[in-house]
């Protein structure tokens, strides 16, 4: 592990998480200090104006008691029209999503947690899970359906019953068509479905269970056949295309992850969690291999992937460290390595491809936020901690949704 980011990781993970029990008891004594309201009765009109002064003064006193107590008057509020002072620091951001995100999860096998706006951390079980762009819905594997949640309330809003098991779930960026891929008698078949579960079709009946990827306007989902071929649904022109392995890639490792280029044609596969990986070009250019550069010393990676960071830059994983990539015409040239900590098991890009995000898992599963480096940077620098939880255990099927 980096040391410094190790140092980083260390502060972060030792910081108290905020207690309020002293928020509690302020706002407590700050309600009891106001006495109770009582009516004012018509027959003893002076009593009641005492009453009233009384409350007054009451309020008088507390207000003084309030204006010493900060905590007590954000308890109750009465500071809500007033601006902070400048000279104090705003309070950690705590949130579990990252900045500007809609939605986030984190699925390690059939274990999700699901971080929500204002919600904290959901944790639930599906066989596949996927959130819609904007994270509006969110579409969950179970055993012999396919179930669209709230991801608010994790509320269902639709189901549809499939003959096997969902494993995996990929939602078209314009939201309108889901591709999910099912388990049945031990073959994998590929569906393509409306994004309001209606006008179920199959696609292919001898698929692996690899998520697909959607091109970047939705007219074409690429997906990897049962030989490991690499194939593209089209659908603007309602056609299959088989994309060539180039002669590089090693055909032992079979393709793991997927992921179409914000735009263009251009899709990156990755073989074993990106410990090597190569582009096709979908609108019949020639495929290539990605360069691996420089492996360090020490095991070789547990996870990883790819990750598109602009038009022509990519990230990869290899051996528990950071590339990135310059895509070419033809080829591809390393502008950057930078070791990350061990236990790498998925790396996703923000949507706007400023920042992004690793699932680290070791003894605890820690999800972190780090800028993507300046191609000169030497270092990675930590960001946020979104998660950390005990580690459930390394699957082939962890990953990182951002929305």
């Amino acid at each position: 592990m980096s040391s410094d980011l190790e140092k980083q990781l260390e502060r972060a993970l030792r910081e108290p998480a905020p207690s309020e029990q002293s928020t509690s008891r302020a706002r407590g004594a700050a309600l009891d200090a106001i006495p109770e309201a009582r009516p004012p009765r018509p027959r003893r009109r002076r009593l009641g104006l005492a009453v009233i002064a009384m409350a007054t003064a009451a309020l008088a006193i507390t207000g003084v008691t309030l204006a010493a107590s900060p905590a007590v008057r954000e308890a109750v509020g009465i500071d809500e029209h007033h601006p902070p002072r400048h000279d104090t620091a705003p309070p950690p951001d705590r949130s579990p999503l990252p900045e500007g995100a809609s939605g986030f999860a984190t699925v390690v096998g059939d274990r999700i947690w699901l971080a929500r706006p204002g919600g904290g951390v959901a944790r639930l079980r599906g066989t596949a899970f996927e959130l819609s762009p904007n994270a509006i819905y969110a579409a969950a594997g179970r055993p012999g359906r396919l179930v669209i949640l709230d991801p608010a309330s994790l509320r269902r809003v639709k189901a549809h019953r499939v003959d096997g098991t969902v494993v995996a779930v990929a939602w078209a960026p314009i939201g309108i068509r889901i591709a999910y891929i099912v388990r049945h008698d031990g073959r994998f078949a590929l569906h393509l479905i409306e994004g309001d579960l209606s006008g179920d079709t199959v696609v292919d009946r001898d698929v692996r269970p690899v998520t697909p990827a959607w091109r970047w306007d939705s007219l074409a989902v690429a997906y990897v056949g049962g030989n490991d071929t690499v194939k593209v649904q089209d659908l603007e022109f309602g056609r299959t295309v088989a994309e060539r392995t180039p002669r590089c890639a090693v055909p032992s490792r079979g393709p793991t992850d997927l992921a179409f280029a914000p735009h263009g044609t251009r899709l990156a596969v990755a073989q074993l969690f990106g410990s090597t990986g190569w582009i096709a070009d979908t609108s019949g250019g020639r495929s290539f291999c990605l360069p691996l550069g420089v492996a360090r010393q020490g095991p070789i990676a547990a996870g990883g992937g790819i990750a598109w960071i602009s038009r022509t830059d990519l990230m990869t994983t290899p051996s528990s460290t950071l590339v990135r990539i310059r895509v070419g015409v033809r080829d591809g040239r390393v502008l950057q390595q930078v070791e990350t900590p061990s236990g790498l098991e998925s790396i996703a890009a923000a949507p706007d491809r400023r920042t992004i995000a690793l699932a680290l898992n070791g003894h605890r599963l820690n999800v972190m936020v780090v800028p993507i480096p300046a191609p000169d940077a030497a270092k990675v620098r930590l960001l946020r901690i979104l998660l950390q939880t005990p580690s459930p255990g390394w699957s082939p099927g962890s990953h990182l949704l951002w929305r």
